[in-house]
Formats: structure tokens, sequence, C-alpha cells
């Protein structure tokens, strides 16, 4: 049986409800190991994690990109 690394919550003590970023990948690392014979959780919560840096700077790039446009048209505006 594996330990549970340092740091680590089981999912039986997560409410679903209440996950954030980092509860979000205990809570399925620890849940796909339970449920699945064969899982790297080291490797799974190093995709968890890219994954979810990347889509939440993807998403704050789009948000600046947006304000910066609006911004862009007020200034433009302004000057006519």
């Amino acid at each position: 049986m594996e330990s549970t690394p340092v740091g680590t919550v089981p999912a039986d003590a997560i409410d679903p409800d209440q996950l954030d970023f980092m509860s979000f990948v205990e809570f399925a690392v620890d849940k796909a190991s339970t449920e699945l014979e064969q899982v790297d959780p080291v490797a799974m919560r190093l995709v968890l994690e890219l994954h979810r840096v990347t889509c939440t700077t993807g998403d704050d790039r789009e948000a600046t990109d947006s304000a910066l446009s609006r911004l862009r048209g007020l200034l433009i505006h302004a000057r006519s």
C-alpha cells in the first residue's frame, strides 16, 4: 500500500463543494488512485497542476488583452 505524500489530503476528507486550485488536484489524484488499478500519483499530480496553471494563465492573459483593447478603444475615442 502506498503512503500518502506529505502535504496531501485523502479524498474522503475533502468536501467536493469546497475545492480550490490545489485541493482539486489532491482530490482527483486520491480518488483516481483508489478507483483505478494503475495510477502514477506523481505523474498525475504534475499533469493536473500544469494543466490548471496553463488554463489559469491563459484566462488571465485573455482578460488582460480584453482590458487593454477596451482601454485602447477609449483612448482612440477620447482623441476623436
